[in-house]
């Protein structure tokens, strides 16, 4: 939803948002890794959410698109 770089920005502040919240939950920032994928890893792609006719199950597929994906190393080893 929205155009591609808003949607890059956006999942880019939400990836840092998130690590700073574990950080502050007492996780060691070097072990989290952060990173915005936005519209560029989608779990379900477009030409598959058109085909699904009812209108509020295609926006839960593409809901599931608007995630965030965290890495958390057991040492300070970023991936």
């Amino acid at each position: 939803m929205g155009n591609s770089k808003y949607n890059n920005d956006v999942s880019k502040i939400m990836a840092k948002g998130l690590m700073k919240e574990l950080a502050r939950l007492g996780i060691n920032e070097k072990r989290i890794t952060a990173i915005g994928l936005g519209e560029s890893r989608p779990l379900i792609y477009e030409n598959d959410l058109q085909l699904i006719e009812d209108k509020i199950k295609r926006l839960k597929a593409d809901m599931k698109n608007e995630r965030i994906e965290i890495i958390i190393t057991s040492t300070a080893e970023k991936m």
